[in-house]
């Protein structure tokens, strides 16, 4: 019986535990934009010189304000 009863307080402790860190996680989130790459690279098959290549890359803002892309840098 007091084998149960202490899992029993190990299960609860844990309960509010991760309960309070899902309360909290909003405290600690990142403030302002964040930008995020689903797909971060990308592998171009091998063409000939001059060929053009296109692929789109997608950027989702994950933050709380406006997320501006001013320059870009292939390569």
């Amino acid at each position: 019986m007091r084998l149960k009863t202490l899992f029993s307080s190990i299960y609860s402790m844990l309960l509010v535990f991760i309960l309070a860190s899902f309360s909290f996680a909003d405290d600690v989130a990142p403030k302002g934009p964040v930008a995020f790459f689903p797909e971060p690279r990308y592998a171009f098959e091998e063409t000939l010189e001059g060929k053009e290549l296109l692929h789109d890359f997608v950027i989702m803002n994950k933050g709380d304000s406006t997320l501006e892309v001013k320059k870009v840098n292939p390569g």
